[in-house]
């Protein structure tokens, strides 16, 4: 399978490299964009996927590979802890791999194409904005100054760019909603002391 992927990155970088600023799309651009896109969103939501089958395996709770030790070992004794937390780490190793080339991925493209949005593409959803958004740090200024310009440029809408930059400032707060125009709304925590 490593194999594989390399062969795809390989392939994908040098098709890209041979490319340049085609902001206006013809119809070979859409299919490779889609494809690209899509495989891209797949391998990453893939790798997340395998932290729900561990968590099953190990009969806990959904999601509770990304809380605190202590929460983890009140679920799992002496004895299982160390190898449940080996199995959730070594898919975080995996993932910081995963992320950072798809990220450098998305770049090249959006640099080649502009953003890849599902307007522009045809296509139904918009898979591109959440690879975004698990930019690791390395890459935070290039794709902030990456999305400020394709939403400028029209091609990312207002929602997205605050979403992937919600990511890049830290995941404070709520992230945003989508308006049915495609802004960004800012929700506000709820006020659990004055029920």
């Amino acid at each position: 399978m490593k194999l594989k992927f390399l062969l795809v990155v390989v392939l994908l970088t040098t098709i890209l490299g041979c490319t340049k600023n085609k902001y206006n799309l013809t119809e070979a651009d859409k299919v490779f964009l889609n494809k690209t896109v899509d495989s891209i969103y797949q391998l990453d939501q893939n790798v997340r996927l395998h932290f729900n089958t561990i968590d099953k395996k190990f009969g806990v709770n959904k999601n509770t590979f990304s809380k605190s030790e202590g929460f983890k070992r009140q679920y799992l004794d002496a004895l299982t802890y160390p190898i449940y937390q080996k199995s959730v780490d070594s898919i975080w190793s995996v993932l910081e791999v995963n992320d950072s080339l798809n990220t450098k991925l998305l770049i090249d493209l959006t640099n080649d194409y502009g953003f890849p949005n599902n307007r522009r593409l045809g296509a139904p959803k918009s898979k591109a904005y959440i690879v975004f958004t698990y930019t690791p740090k390395a890459y935070f200024t290039e794709v902030e100054a990456l999305v400020n310009t394709e939403h400028k440029a029209g091609r990312i809408i207002e929602f997205k760019k605050e979403y992937i930059l919600w990511h890049i400032r830290g995941r404070k707060g709520l992230p945003p909603m989508s308006s049915t125009k495609g802004e960004a709304i800012w929700q506000k925590p709820l006020d659990r002391k004055n029920k």
